[in-house]
């Protein structure tokens, strides 16, 4: 009777403990018997597919995968199949497959084990739609370039017409209106040549009002189509930061392209500028608000990630925020978000920093590492 509990109580646990390693596979796994109907299954599976585990138990297995795919009594590897769930979805998957055997040899089942590669295949899709909007890119710029040209013979003659014209003359408001517009074409143009350029990595000392105004000319027309209405209030007097003027643009850009796109019924957008002084240091604060339909909070965290995107195959890459966020820290900054149905703001923070602080700096960890090593301290660290 002793025997028999102990061996009770060790098969008791050892199920258990089989019990809790199946439900803890996020796979999908699904055991038949030698006929191939369905013996076991794990909650993994049970969810994916769409039946409950009583459901399925019994069915051929067979029925579960698409019919020009794996086979549950045949071994497989890493074999990409579909899956039919409850609702006639199919599902893209890797399937395995392989045999249970009994200590003669016999098969006496089998375990098929499939793994859900749906995000796999989004992001599959997003990068040969970022490779896409790569290659637009470049044609863009090879087109603004060639723009130039008549852009430039529509200039002059205009700009010649108008010298000639008169106070009075009736034909001095439709020339001064063309040479008007020519010139805010040629700076759209020069505008998105400058932003296709490749950035090189020098930063100077910067002001980070004269770089949105430049980069919002380039997005304003896209604003108009849109409905929204674009707002700056940008204070005075900031102090430089230490920066990359094209990667501030496009900080910029990206951040106001989001709040576009997040207005599809049109709405307002407001950039601000504003200084933070928090001992002992001091930020540039960009603020980038908008009106729109707000972030879902399951979304929140997810967003600076690479390739992650809420909008269909072919509207976005999912790059553009993890870019802005890679960019803002390269320039030793900090990317915040706070959301709501109705409104929401990206927050950008820039820490002023010139060329003469990075010196005075320099000379105070000199100073530092020389007083470190018992030396008395050099006036120099005191700036």
């Amino acid at each position: 009777f002793n025997h028999m509990t102990r061996e009770l109580a060790s098969t008791t646990v050892s199920k258990q403990f089989f019990n809790d390693i199946l439900d803890s596979i996020q796979d999908l796994v699904i055991v038949t018997d030698a006929a191939g109907n369905v013996s076991l299954v794990n909650p993994a599976a049970s969810a994916l597919l769409g039946w409950s585990a009583q459901e399925l138990l019994g069915r051929p297995a067979q029925s579960l995968l698409d019919e020009y795919g794996a086979s549950f009594t045949a071994e497989a590897r890493n074999r990409t199949t579909q899956l039919l769930t409850r609702g006639g979805e199919r599902l893209p998957v890797l399937f395995s497959a392989a045999p249970i055997k009994a200590a003669d040899g016999r098969v006496t089942g089998w375990i098929g084990a499939a793994r859900d590669i749906r995000d796999v295949r989004q992001l599959e899709a997003r990068m040969r739609q970022s490779e896409k909007l790569s290659a637009v890119g470049q044609l863009a710029a090879g087109v603004a370039h060639e723009i130039n040209n008549p852009l430039g013979v529509i200039l002059g003659f205009a700009q010649g017409m108008s010298r000639q014209l008169k106070a009075d003359d009736a034909l001095e408001l439709p020339v001064r209106s063309i040479e008007r517009e020519a010139l805010r074409c040629k700076a759209l143009v020069q505008n998105l040549l400058t932003f296709a350029r490749t950035s090189q990595p020098d930063r100077a000392a910067m002001p980070v009002n004269p770089a949105i105004e430049q980069a919002l000319s380039l997005l304003l027309p896209q604003a108009r189509i849109a409905r929204v209405a674009v707002k700056t209030e940008l204070a005075d007097g900031l102090p430089p930061v230490l920066g990359n003027k094209n990667q501030i643009e496009q900080i910029v850009l990206n951040l106001a392209k989001n709040a576009i796109d997040a207005m599809p019924n049109g709405g307002n957008l407001t950039l601000r500028t504003r200084l933070s002084e928090t001992a002992p240091h001091s930020w540039v604060c960009l603020s980038f608000e908008d009106d729109g339909t707000g972030i879902p909070p399951e979304v929140l965290p997810k967003i600076f990630d690479p390739f992650f995107t809420t909008k269909p195959v072919g509207q976005g890459t999912g790059l553009g925020l993890s870019l802005v966020n890679e960019l803002v820290q390269k320039h030793s900054g900090t990317l915040s978000v706070e959301s709501r149905p109705g409104r929401t703001v990206f927050t950008v923070k820039l820490p002023v920093r010139t060329g003469d602080e990075m010196e005075r700096r320099r000379r105070e960890e000199r100073a530092d590492a020389h007083e470190s090593r018992g030396a008395p301290r050099s006036s120099l660290s005191h700036g």
